[in-house]
C-alpha cells in the first residue's frame, strides 16, 4: 500500500514549469491561511477580561528582573522564558489586553507554517507538488482553524509559545535526520527548540518520549546525535534545575487540588472536545479509533517499501498520542486536569488525522482522490464550526474580573473592605480603581491561617465588607470566611451573582471581635455516628431572610472511604418533620474522604425556609446517611446503640412577613 505519486514515473516526468506553478500556488495558499489565522486571532485580542492566569502573569512580570527568578521558584510551577519574553514586551508595547496578548498571538500564527513545513519535511527529498496542495496545505488549514489553538493565541500565557515550540521541535528533528552526516547546525538549532520549549513550560518533557521513540527507528547514529543534542539542551537548563526541585517540592506540601482521582478516559475524551471542537460521543470515539487503526496498518504497510518515509510519518503521529497518554497518566498522580495541559500536542494532533487520511484513503484513481477530499471537507467543516465563535468571543468563558472591578470601584468606600476568596487578587487589581483595601484569603483546612487573614481585614473595622468569591470550594470547602462574616453581621447579606465566575456578597458589619481558628462550640454535643464521624458541637447562627444557618464541628474516627450525606431535621410541636436539608457533613463542597482523620473541621449549613413554614419553635435533628451501604448510622452511646438521630438545641423560626 505505497503512496502512488511518489513512485509514479509520469508524475516525475510532468513539466518542471508545472510542477513549480503548483509548487508555488501551495505556498501562496499556506501564506494565505497564516493571513487568515492572524485574523482570527487578532479580531478579539483586546475584549475580554483579563482572567487569574492572565493577571498572575502580570503580577510576575511587573517584579524587578533580579527578583523575577527567586520569586517563580518560590510561588510559580513554570519555568521563566515566557515571563522573561512578556517583561522585554511590556517596556515596548505597554500593558493593555491587547498588547499583553499579541505576544502569545505571534507563536500562535507562526504555527501555521510550520505546520505546513512539517507535512513538506515528511516526503522531502521525493515529494511532489502533489503533496503540497493534498497534504500539507490542509494540515495547515486545520491548524489555522483550530478553536483551541484560536482562543490560547489570545490568551497572557505560555501555552500558545509552548505549542509552536513542540512543533517547531518536531520539525527540526526530521531534518536533522534527513540531514543527517551534513553537520551539527541541524542539531544544534534541533537542540535549541528543544531548550527554549523546557523553559518554556514542562509539558515539553511530554514531549521527549514520542522524540525519543522515532529517533529509535531512525538508527545507532542518529541516537547519538540525538542523545548529544539531548546533552546539550540538559547543560543549557542546568541554571533552572534547582528551581524545578524547589517547586515540586511547593506542589507537593501545597498542593493546589483536591485529592480526588480523575479517570484517564474523561481525560482523553475532555482532550477530544477542546483539540478537535467536537463532542466525544462513543461513536467519534470509535470512528478516530477506526482511523487511527487503518492508519497504523497502512504505515506498517508503507514501512515495507519505504522505511525512512513510514519512521517520519510515525512522528507525527507520536507527537500527537505520546504527550496526551503521558498526560492521562501524570493526571493519575496528579488528580488536576485542564485541557492547556496538553495543549503542546494540539498542532501535531490535527496534522496526525489529516495525515492518517492521507495514507488510508489517498490512491490513484479520481475516485480515491474525491473521497479523500470529502473527508479533508468533513474535518475542516467540523472544526470551523466553533472557529468563528472562538474569534468573536475570545474562546472560553472566564471570570469577569473588569466588571467586578469596575462595580466595586463604582461602589466600595474607603471606610468598607473588600475580601476576595479565592487569594487571586492579579487580574482584580489590574483593573480595579476604588478606595476600599484588598485582601485575599485563602483558607483550605488551615483555620489558623484562614482567621488571621480574615482578622487582617476586619482590623480597621470596616462598615461593610465586600465579599468576592472564587472557587471558593477549593479556597474555603469549609465555609469558615462566610459563616464567620455572617456571625458578625447585622442582617442578612446581599448577594450579586450577575458576573461571570463570581458571587459577590456585602455584609454590613456590627460585630469586629477576633475571628477564632477553632471557636468552643455554643452547643456541646460528642456524638458518635457509627464509629465513623463525631459531631462535636453546633453552633446556631440568628435567621435571616427565610433562612436558618448552624456552624456544625465534626470530627472523623477512622479514614473515610464511604460518602456520607448530613440531615438536618426540623419536627413541630406535633413531632412532624416538616424540612429535611441534606449536604456532605461539613459543606457541599469537602467530600467525606477529604476530611482529615481526628482534627475538628467546622462546617456551614444554610437552610432555606419554605414560604409556607409558620413561625414557632421547632425541634432539630441530625442524622448520618452512609450512601454506600444505604443506610443511617447508628449513634454510639456507652452501652452500644442508641438510635439513629441526635437533637440540635430547638430554633425559633420567625414569621416571614
Amino acid at each position: 500500500m505505497t503512496v502512488p505519486f511518489l513512485t509514479d514515473d509520469r508524475l516525475r516526468a510532468a513539466p518542471r514549469s508545472r510542477s513549480l506553478s503548483l509548487s508555488l500556488a501551495a505556498s501562496l495558499a499556506a501564506g494565505l491561511l497564516t493571513l487568515v489565522a492572524f485574523a482570527l486571532r487578532i479580531r478579539s485580542l483586546g475584549q475580554a477580561s483579563l482572567w487569574l492566569d492572565e493577571g498572575l502573569s502580570l503580577y510576575y512580570v511587573n517584579r524587578p528582573l533580579l527578583d523575577l527568578f527567586p520569586t517563580l521558584a518560590r510561588e510559580d510551577f513554570h519555568p521563566p522564558l515566557y515571563y522573561l519574553l512578556l517583561q522585554g514586551w511590556l517596556h515596548i508595547a505597554g500593558t493593555s489586553e491587547f498588547a499583553l496578548r499579541f505576544l502569545s498571538l505571534a507563536p500562535g500564527v507562526l504555527l501555521i507554517p510550520i505546520g505546513y513545513a512539517t507535512l513538506r519535511e515528511l516526503y522531502r527529498p521525493r515529494g511532489t507538488p502533489t503533496v503540497d496542495l493534498a497534504l500539507a496545505l490542509p494540515g495547515a488549514a486545520l491548524i489555522a482553524l483550530s478553536p483551541i489553538l484560536i482562543y490560547y493565541a489570545q490568551e497572557v500565557r505560555m501555552y500558545s509559545l509552548v505549542a509552536c515550540l513542540a512543533l517547531l521541535s518536531v520539525l527540526t528533528l526530521l531534518r536533522a535526520v534527513r540531514r543527517d552526516g551534513q553537520g551539527w547546525r541541524p542539531w544544534i538549532a534541533h537542540s535549541l527548540a528543544l531548550t527554549t520549549m523546557l523553559y518554556t513550560h514542562y509539558q515539553g518533557f511530554f514531549l521527549l518520549p514520542a522524540l525519543a521513540l522515532f529517533v529509535l527507528l531512525a538508527g545507532r547514529r542518529a541516537v547519538f546525535h540525538w542523545l548529544a543534542a539531548l546533552a546539550l539542551a540538559g547543560i543549557l537548563y542546568v541554571p533552572w534545575a534547582l528551581a524545578v526541585v524547589a517547586q515540586v517540592a511547593t506542589k507537593i506540601v501545597n498542593p493546589d487540588y483536591f485529592a480526588d482521582q480523575i479517570a484517564p478516559i474523561k481525560v482523553m475524551g475532555d482532550l477530544v472536545d477542546s483539540f478537535l471542537a467536537l463532542d466525544s460521543s462513543p461513536l467519534l470515539m470509535g470512528a478516530l479509533l477506526a482511523l487511527t487503526l487503518v492508519g497504523i496498518v497502512a504505515l506498517g504497510w508503507n514501512a515495507r517499501r519505504d522505511h525512512t518515509l513510514a519512521r517520519c510519518q510515525a512522528l507525527v503521529l507520536l507527537a500527537a498520542v505520546v504527550p496526551l497518554v503521558v498526560t492521562a497518566i501524570a493526571v493519575l498522580i496528579m488528580p488536576k486536569f485542564a485541557s492547556r495541559y496538553a495543549l503542546l500536542a494540539a498542532p501535531a494532533l490535527d496534522l496526525a488525522v489529516v495525515l492518517l487520511l492521507f495514507i488510508a484513503v489517498w490512491r490513484p484513481g479520481i475516485g480515491w482522490k474525491s473521497l479523500y477530499a470529502v473527508l479533508v471537507g468533513v474535518a475542516l467543516l467540523l472544526t470551523a464550526r466553533q472557529t468563528w465563535h472562538a474569534a468573536q468571543t475570545v474562546g472560553l468563558a472566564h471570570e469577569d474580573a473588569r466588571g467586578i472591578a469596575a462595580y466595586l470601584t463604582d461602589r466600595a468606600k474607603s471606610d468598607e473592605a473588600i475580601v476576595m476568596v479565592e487569594n487571586a487578587r492579579a487580574a482584580f487589581e489590574y483593573y480595579y480603581r476604588g478606595e476600599a483595601p484588598v485582601v485575599g484569603v485563602h483558607v483550605g483546612l488551615d483555620f489558623a491561617d484562614g482567621a488571621q487573614q480574615l482578622n487582617g481585614a476586619l482590623s480597621s473595622r470596616p462598615t461593610r465588607v465586600w465579599l468576592v468569591l472564587w472557587h471558593n470550594e477549593f479556597a474555603d470547602p469549609t465555609a469558615l470566611v462566610i459563616s464567620e462574616l455572617q456571625r458578625r453581621s447585622d442582617g442578612a447579606p446581599s448577594v450579586r451573582a450577575t458576573f461571570r465566575e463570581f458571587t459577590l456578597m456585602r455584609f454590613n458589619m456590627a460585630d469586629w471581635s477576633p475571628v477564632e481558628a477553632l471557636p468552643e462550640p455554643q452547643q456541646k454535643i460528642a456524638a458518635n455516628f457509627g464509629d465513623r464521624l463525631t459531631l462535636v458541637g453546633a453552633d446556631a447562627l440568628a435567621p435571616q431572610s427565610g433562612k436558618l444557618r448552624w456552624i456544625l464541628y465534626w470530627q472523623t474516627r477512622e479514614p473515610l472511604t464511604n460518602d456520607y450525606s448530613v440531615a438536618l431535621r426540623l419536627r413541630n410541636a406535633a413531632g412532624q418533620a416538616v424540612l429535611t436539608h441534606n449536604q456532605p457533613p461539613v459543606t457541599p463542597y469537602l467530600a467525606s474522604a477529604a476530611m482529615p482523620v481526628g482534627e475538628t473541621l467546622r462546617g456551614y449549613t444554610e437552610v432555606k425556609l419554605p414560604a409556607s413554614l409558620p413561625p414557632g419553635t421547632y425541634d432539630v435533628d441530625i442524622l448520618v446517611w452512609d450512601i454506600q451501604e444505604q443506610r443511617n448510622l447508628d449513634v454510639i452511646g456507652p452501652n452500644g446503640p442508641a438510635g439513629i438521630v441526635v437533637p440540635l438545641a430547638p430554633i425559633d423560626v420567625p414569621s416571614s412577613k
